[in-house]
């Protein structure tokens, strides 16, 4: 007798604990009624103990989240598998929404179903966190492509988007083209005389006529110092030469007035042409875009110049 009333005992004490729990815990007996509600789990379902006892466990949780889940996982409960643990979203009463991670565990006697016990923890705090986590990540993700001055992809995202659009236009056989930009005399005539704040505003400015020139599609990025790439896909030789002079031109059109003393800069580029040829290599498109720039300098600034002129128009092979 005495041990009978020690084992109440001792369940009306364990009882007591569960229901007192913050965490969301629902005891169900072997009919899958629920026999004991926490505090927590009121307070997570908006409903009084009273409202949740006696109902059935899988389909109250149904109640607050996908029907058809909670309908699988009372299959895999009672197809041998002896507990589920997962993170789900659970609505709320009244509305809104709470990430919960909870555990689902059968309870056994010598193989006999007894019971099952579901346990959920509120983790928006954790959930929060990570969200947090991911923008500062995909924020030092950004800064890591982008050129602090001209706010701009920078070589390393050039980098990337090459190797991938080479790829691309081996696998597809698509056109793809490359245009090396550089600021004319840029040292001579910003840097040196006008200093690295004046010349920062020079770079952000021609940065700014070369992206309103291009698609979406396009990638403008600062290479080096004063020069920048564009990567064209689905663009031909013929497209691209067009393009490169309407940049040449409209860096040449658009004089850049300086803040302090008003005077007017005018900005010339030189650009080079580059298609890339089956076979080739990303290595070798980049050098022949960059030997064309160098070109268009060498041969007198302000013009663009393409990767595969020969001897007799005035250049050297390349």
């Amino acid at each position: 007798m005495r041990n009978v009333v020690g084992l109440r005992r001792r369940a009306s004490f364990y009882e007591t604990i569960i229901r007192q729990r913050s965490d969301a815990v629902l005891v169900a007996d072997k009919d899958k009624r629920i026999t004991i509600c926490s505090s927590g789990a009121q307070s997570l379902f908006g409903c009084a103990a009273s409202k949740v006892e006696g109902k059935n466990l899988f389909g109250f949780l149904s109640v607050f989240d996908d029907a058809v889940f909670w309908e699988t996982a009372e299959k895999r409960l009672f197809s041998g598998e002896e507990k589920i643990s997962e993170r789900r979203v659970f609505l709320r009463e009244g509305g809104g929404t709470v990430p919960l991670l909870f555990s689902l565990e059968v309870v056994c006697d010598e193989d006999c179903f007894q019971g099952a016990i579901f346990v959920g923890k509120d983790v928006s705090h954790e959930v929060a966190l990570e969200a947090e986590n991911r923008r500062i990540i995909a924020k030092l993700e950004r800064e890591n492509r982008t050129d602090p001055v001209t706010r701009i992809p920078n070589r390393r995202a050039f980098d990337e988007r090459v190797n991938d659009e080479v790829e691309r236009a081996k696998r597809f056989h698509r056109s793809l083209t490359l245009l090396f930009v550089d600021v004319d005399d840029f040292k001579a005539k910003v840097n040196t005389p006008h200093g690295h704040t004046v010349g920062d505003r020079v770079l952000q400015a021609v940065a700014s006529v070369f992206g309103s020139n291009i698609r979406d599609t396009d990638l403008l990025a600062r290479y080096a110092g004063d020069e920048f790439a564009v990567i064209l896909p689905e663009t031909d030789k013929a497209g691209a030469m067009k393009l490169a002079e309407k940049i040449r031109a409209a860096a040449e059109g658009a004089p850049i007035v300086l803040r302090d003393s008003g005077q007017r800069l005018v900005v010339t580029v030189s650009i080079g042409v580059a298609s890339f040829i089956q076979g080739g290599t990303v290595e070798g498109l980049v050098r022949k875009a960059s030997r064309a720039a160098l070109q268009a300098k060498a041969h007198g600034r302000n013009q663009v110049w393409d990767a595969e002129r020969r001897p007799g128009h005035g250049t050297f092979m390349i």
